[in-house]
């Protein structure tokens, strides 16, 4: 049952959470019923159930091979998720296009994942109450990430990705 929730159901709010957070960001009105948008239509629930399989299976092969390659994927394909929910892109779309979009830029993912780390270990250090602000601020930085990227590529290399500027 933990399987089937944890891979059927979390990714669906996953998602949806980022994409509340991409639209706090920007400005946009944030509903919090709208973190479960990801089952009002069968093809992005099938999108995001999808892109979050490609993702996992790369980056466990990755650490297959050895730990560096499966840190090196998760650096590259970190946008896919955003790509879905937030840009309406298919799976493999999502997957190509971050994986281009982080071509210079992975290694700030893995600086943003030790910052991420760190604040977690604080979270936990304060009695486990200041994971939930950790967890908020970390979601925050990612999704503040995914609009920088997205902004400092020019309109026309994004067109070639499919998407929208």
């Amino acid at each position: 049952m933990v399987l089937f929730t944890s891979f059927f159901i979390k990714p669906v709010f996953d998602y949806g959470a980022n994409l509340q957070f991409v639209k706090g960001n920007r400005g946009e009105e944030v509903e919090v019923r709208d973190i479960a948008d990801g089952f009002s239509s069968k093809e992005l629930y099938i999108d995001i159930i999808l892109t979050n399989l490609i993702v996992l299976v790369s980056i466990i092969l990755g650490f297959i091979c050895l730990v560096f390659p499966g840190i090196y994927i998760f650096c590259r394909l970190v946008l896919s998720s955003y790509l879905v929910i937030d840009k309406g892109l298919a799976p493999k779309q999502a997957a190509s296009a971050s994986w281009q979009l982080m071509r210079d830029d992975w290694p700030k993912v893995i600086l943003l994942g030790l910052v991420s780390i760190g604040m977690c270990i604080i979270g936990i250090l304060l009695l486990f109450v200041g994971i939930f602000p950790a967890i908020v601020w970390i979601k925050s930085m990612f999704a503040s990430f995914y609009q920088q990227i997205i902004d400092s590529h020019d309109e026309k290399f994004l067109l070639s990705l499919d998407i929208e500027p």
